[in-house]
């Protein structure tokens, strides 16, 4: 489906310096943020795994921040048409920095919850403005690729957070120190943008569960999406302790998800603004499901393993390329603050069901419920794309 024409205009007209402006704090804030992210959540599940706590609570806790993003998710649009998104960004921005020097002050595990909690909450708010955003500013012809360059952005500081442990390690204040200082630094291209940042538009003409029934297909590789990126950040260094790995070794089993991450989304959004996206789609999909089934038997088997993570990894986060590309595609003003909500309660959702559920598989099945729970969430994602494309119930959602 052809982007609207107002839209297009829109996107056209924008002066290329406020553009490139715009671009560069968007860019700046979802690095830091995927720093973060990347940095919690195995740092988090590994301090709580030496801990000796059982992994359904580990799973359990990384949880919360979905449980935040389902809270507030839905608030967006509101809070966004008080604030404006620059001045929600820059606060959510405080937020984060602030919430991470806490961590090492309150070790009591009934406090990590409301502690992410909060990282869940301002990541929501933070996700919907920056999406909303920059699928204002992009020109149709080359959305792919600036969505692309928008998630390598979020892949590059999904890298670098266990690089952090890596050279830091897991105790002490460092790796959260250090994680507070790059959230600062994201504040200065975003407090430089001025009055950049696009208006709302109008009220939109459906809500997040007309979002949701209107595209089942997109609302599937979202939640497939979350469900395996969370859990992989929150359980795959433990799958890999389990399989003999030191912690280090672990923690870069992530590393080598995210090169793959950042090294495949600039193809695959070039491939968006060339091929049928909802074909891609299914690419995407199947290629998680591959990956899921062959963890297992790749584990020892030297590069090969770490070439079939960096794989898995770059496809997995292509799902939300393709599906973030095709949003923006449909979508404009209002309707699209409110479709970037509903991805981002379609994201809490997984993200609350993902890593309690694989953790629970891990219990019972000892690691290999992991893997097993990814193959089965993909599948379950191809099968609803085969029936939205090629079933009864087939409609073409773009």
């Amino acid at each position: 489906m052809a982007a609207p024409a107002s839209a297009t205009s829109e996107a056209a007209a924008l002066d290329p310096r406020t553009r490139r402006r715009s671009l560069t704090a968007i860019i700046a804030c979802i690095s830091i943020y995927g720093i973060v992210l990347g940095l919690t959540s195995p740092l988090l599940s590994l301090l709580l795994e030496a801990r000796g706590i059982e992994r359904t609570i580990i799973g359990l806790n990384a949880a919360t921040p979905a449980l935040a993003m389902l809270v507030i998710a839905p608030l967006g649009p509101a809070i966004f048409a008080r604030t404006g998104f620059r001045f929600a960004m820059l606060l959510c921005l405080l937020v984060e920095g602030g919430v991470l020097l806490l961590f090492p002050l309150f070790t009591e595990l009934w406090a990590w919850f409301g502690l992410r909690f909060l990282l869940g909450a301002s990541g929501a708010l933070l996700f919907i403005a920056a999406e909303t955003w920059i699928n204002q500013i992009a020109l149709e012809a080359t959305r792919g690729r600036v969505v692309a360059i928008y998630v390598t952005a979020i892949s590059a500081g999904l890298a670098l957070g266990p690089l952090i442990i890596q050279l830091f390690g897991i105790d002490g204040w460092m790796p959260f120190l250090v994680g507070g200082g790059v959230v600062a630094a994201a504040l200065l291209p975003l407090a430089a943008t001025g009055d950049a940042a696009p208006e709302l538009g109008g009220r939109a003409s459906f809500g997040v569960l007309g979002f949701i029934a209107g595209a089942p297909t997109l609302a599937a590789a979202v939640l497939l999406f979350g469900f395996v990126m969370m859990s992989q950040l929150n359980l795959l260094p433990v799958y890999g302790v389990r399989h003999g790995l030191d912690t280090g070794t672990a923690a870069m089993m992530l590393m080598a998800v995210t090169l793959g991450n950042i090294a495949l989304q600039g193809p695959i959004g070039w491939a968006c603004d060339r091929f049928a996206r909802q074909r891609m789609l299914l690419l995407c999909g199947l290629a998680v499901l591959a990956g899921s089934l062959l963890l297992p038997v790749a584990m020892g088997a030297g590069l090969w393993f770490w070439l079939l993570l960096f794989a898995w990894g770059g496809f997995g986060f292509g799902l939300y390329t393709v599906a973030m590309t095709i949003l923006g595609e449909r979508y404009r003003g209002g309707d699209l603050v409110t479709a970037n909500a509903a991805f981002s309660v379609l994201w809490g959702i997984s993200q609350l069901v993902g890593p309690p559920m694989s953790g629970w598989a891990m219990d019972l099945w000892d690691p290999e419920g992991l893997p097993a729970t990814f193959a089965l969430a993909s599948f379950a994602f191809v099968l609803v794309w085969f029936a939205r494309s090629i079933g009864p119930w087939r409609r073409p959602e773009a």
